[in-house]
């Protein structure tokens, strides 16, 4: 699986996933830090997957999400407390744990384009491009 991280992911996990055989790139490696949400979900469109701390709570951000997911892209989600959102270590850990799942359910065939891994990576969500089309609001799971 191919990745892309988001801004607000450290490269340290990108290396982590390359490590593990999934070649990952920062928006930095693609001159697209501080660019809008727009340009990173649409360079997301080149890759497996996009690996984001980002909730997509503005609406308008949502809508740019939700139409680039129910467009292919594939978005996953790392849930955590505010106290653990800037732990280097609690992200690694929750990506190693989940990731096997997340490969297998999120395959090339697969109709999963949101994937959300919280608790350290021990509950994930994932959720189909029927069910992001249902979806209303910035509510993610």
């Amino acid at each position: 699986m191919r990745c892309l991280l988001d801004e607000n992911m450290s490269p340290a996990v990108g290396a982590m996933l390359t490590e593990m055989g999934h070649p990952t790139l920062h928006v930095s490696d693609l001159d697209l830090r501080s660019s809008g949400d727009d340009l990173v979900l649409a360079a997301a469109g080149n890759f497996d997957a996009l690996i984001t701390l980002d909730l997509f709570q503005q609406p308008s951000v949502w809508r740019l999400a939700r139409r680039a997911m129910l467009s292919g892209v594939r978005i996953i989600r790392l849930r955590f407390s505010a106290s653990e959102e800037d732990d280097l270590s609690a992200q690694l850990q929750a990506l190693r744990r989940a990731w096997p799942e997340v490969v297998e359910r999120m395959e090339p065939n697969s109709e999963v384009r949101l994937a959300v891994i919280s608790r350290g990576g021990e509950l994930l969500r994932f959720r189909t491009t029927e069910q992001i089309r249902a979806m209303s609001g910035p509510a993610l799971p």
